[in-house]
């Protein structure tokens, strides 16, 4: 009997610690200040000539083994256009003070590829870094996750993953008001 009880307990108290760096997680990513960006050459020209189009538009792309096939998939979509922006975000551990914004054209695509520890967080700042190149108001598209929207929630809290379209809206839901915030659209 005491052997089941103690067993309990331990259960209960690794339980209890699960959940505790799960909530901090989850406060620590929703919680997050957008990051200083710096772009370089050739993605300030791609920002700037959407921005001579009248509006930037991102769609953002989940990286491949293929950045070409990754982008390829992502221009069959109905959202692509010929002047969308595509912007990949490949998660790395660099630091978190500054994000480094790459620009690169490759097969007739505009690609903003960017490296960050929390995608949500880095596609945010990128947006918002957007409108202080351009004092324009841009625009992204995410597709949406497949799967059950069940197992799309335990993921992201169990492991927190997915939901970068939800994350990213949040963040730019509590730094910016009103009509300067960037639009977030998921189809």
């Amino acid at each position: 009997m005491a052997t089941a009880i103690t067993a309990l307990l331990v259960s209960a108290v690794a339980l209890c610690v699960v959940l505790a760096v799960r909530v901090d997680r989850l406060r620590r990513l929703f919680g997050a200040d957008p990051t200083a960006v710096e772009f370089d050459r050739v993605a300030q020209g791609i920002v700037a000539a959407a921005a001579d189009r009248g509006h930037v538009r991102i769609i953002a792309v989940k990286p491949g083994p293929e950045t070409t096939g990754s982008v390829q998939q992502g221009a069959r979509t109905p959202l692509a256009s010929p002047h969308a922006i595509f912007l990949e975000v490949t998660r790395g551990r660099g630091p978190c003070d500054r994000l480094l914004v790459r620009g690169e054209c490759s097969y007739g695509y505009q690609i903003l590829k960017v490296e960050a520890a929390k995608p949500g967080l880095a596609i945010a700042s990128v947006l918002l870094g957007v409108h202080d190149l351009t004092g324009m108001t841009s625009r992204v598209d995410f597709s949406w996750p497949e799967g059950s929207h069940a197992g799309n929630l335990l993921r992201f809290l169990l492991f927190g993953t997915g939901n970068v379209a939800g994350v990213t809206r949040e963040i730019l839901h509590r730094n910016i008001s009103g009509p300067l915030r960037p639009r977030v659209h998921v189809s």
